[in-house]
């Protein structure tokens, strides 16, 4: 099943999921691209206000009320999981995503259901040298099977030989796509971690999974369309549902 976390609080673009994007609300536009995806046997919205929840039923789509004091998508999913116990596996869909890939989302479904896998998520390679020290562009690193070493907001791995600043695209220059992927077992445990302290240092919840010992398998995809985060990102992409036709 797919589950979308649908916040409606947000810092930086106030109630964003319900923000108008060419005629559709964000959070429609991320369900209608879930909906393309046929392996999903489910999809479901995680809200967190009853205005969230009458605006998604209206479009038709399945919501759930969840708890207003969920830190993370993860925590949200794992509450909406709990009352679907026929589904083992569960794709975490952000909410503030509207153009993402259905393809991107197959590739996740099928990495989860592999033997051996209980945490999946993409990324995708760095499209700029300066990406390297944006620090809202998260960095991973990984093994040679395609398991997370570590991911951060810091330039990984450091090019030490370069002059400072001057960094390089390469092969373990990847970005990490904030798509996750659970077995149900591994969603229910990673929710009842505490937050770690590496975690605590980047903001980043995925770090919590790898302190504690576990294994986060990637698929590489190419670049996906840009989230939505501010009223800049807004304006583009009503601009490009309108030349498209969307």
């Amino acid at each position: 099943m797919a589950i979308i976390p649908a916040r409606l609080g947000s810092t930086r673009l106030p109630r964003k999921i319900l923000r108008d994007i060419a005629g559709k609300s964000l959070i429609h536009r991320v369900y209608a691209q879930a909906l393309k995806v046929r392996v999903f046997d489910q999809v479901v919205i995680a809200v967190d206000a009853e205005e969230t929840l009458e605006h998604v039923r209206g479009f038709g789509a399945t919501a759930v009320m969840t708890s207003t004091n969920h830190i993370s998508g993860t925590d949200r999913c794992a509450e909406v999981a709990a009352q679907y116990p026929e589904f083992e596996l569960v794709i975490n869909i952000q909410g503030d995503e509207p153009f993402v890939d259905p393809g991107h989302l197959d590739m996740l479904a099928h990495l989860i259901a592999r033997e051996g896998v209980s945490l999946a998520t993409l990324i995708c390679p760095l499209a700029h040298p300066d990406d390297f020290t944006n620090p809202n562009m998260v960095k991973v690193v990984t093994d040679h099977m395609g398991r997370a070493l570590y991911f951060s907001r810091a330039a990984i791995p450091y090019q030490r030989a370069r002059v400072a600043g001057s960094f390089v695209l390469n092969n373990f220059s990847n970005r990490h796509i904030g798509l996750y992927a659970y077995q149900r077992h591994a969603l229910m445990e990673v929710s009842k971690l505490p937050p770690g302290p590496l975690e605590q240092i980047e903001m980043l919840e995925q770090l919590r999974w790898l302190e504690a010992g576990l294994s986060i398998h990637t698929a590489r995809v190419n670049a996906p369309e840009p989230g939505i985060d501010t009223e800049e990102d807004l304006e583009r992409a009503i601009k490009f549902c309108q030349e498209k036709g969307l």
